[in-house]
């Protein structure tokens, strides 16, 4: 992950569009897409913030 970052250690990009977009379908898409976002909002969050 260095590659993608700034020199300062910021500005990892990752996309993330087929993931929400294949989370489901049908009336509970809005609701599935939500929770696939947030499960790699937190995934991200966990393994490349620094604290």
């Amino acid at each position: 992950m260095r590659s993608g970052r700034t020199s300062s250690g910021n500005g990892l990009l990752i996309s993330s569009s087929r993931a929400t977009l294949y989370a489901g379908n049908g009336e509970e898409f809005v609701a599935t897409a939500r929770v696939a976002t947030q499960q790699l909002r937190d995934t991200i969050n966990r393994r490349y913030r620094r604290g």
